[in-house]
């Protein structure tokens, strides 16, 4: 557990526990950075990383866990981290003001990124077992490319700005757009769109 504001990174692979996340980080403004090293859930295993308010975590992996692989509060930023193979979303970041970068998450049961009010650049969504990207409130989503989800490649609902991504082969609608979205896909297929 990580209570104090202070900067943390590893020199290893590291594995989660039974009941609780692999890494959970209480202090607010908190910053992990896994360097490339992969957290690896394990049996009954809850968040891969679960951060708390104004947490930013660069590098990290998280895979296989019991929850979701990264799980934020408030005001986070998350970059060039990956979720693969969690049983719910690869990141989770839905309580606003988040920052998700480069990142890339494939094989979640859930969503790829679920966010709120947040912000999602440059991010590769595959595969997942419900959107790519589930965006709402106000978010912001541009240059991104999301294929192979069993939902929609990305879906929003209210004020949200979609723009410059590529959503493809996606089983439901690929390019989900609701609500008062602003939204311009790049090459959009009509067979990818929903209103919801």
């Amino acid at each position: 557990m990580i209570d104090t504001p202070e900067s943390y990174y590893v020199t290893t692979n590291l594995t989660g526990a039974p009941t609780r996340p692999g890494i959970s980080i209480e202090a607010s403004d908190a910053t992990l950075d896994l360097g490339g090293f992969t957290l690896l859930g394990v049996t009954g295993a809850l968040e891969g990383i679960l951060a708390g308010n104004s947490a930013t975590l660069s590098e990290c992996s998280a895979i296989d866990n019991g929850m979701n692989g990264i799980y934020v509060n408030i005001g986070s930023t998350i970059s060039a981290c990956t979720a693969l193979g969690n049983s719910s979303n690869g990141i989770s970041a839905v309580h606003g003001g988040n920052s998700i970068h480069a990142c890339t998450t494939r094989n979640n049961s859930g969503d790829g990124i679920a966010t709120a009010a947040g912000t999602v650049v440059r991010y590769t969504s595959t595969s997942n077992g419900d959107d790519g990207i589930d965006a709402s409130f106000s978010s912001r989503v541009t240059q991104c490319a999301s294929v192979f989800n069993l939902e929609d490649g990305i879906q929003v609902t209210f004020d949200d700005r979609v723009a410059e991504n590529n959503c493809d082969r996606n089983r439901n609608m690929g390019g989900g757009q609701g609500g008062n979205s602003r939204h311009q896909l790049r090459q959009p297929d009509r067979r990818n769109r929903r209103v919801r």
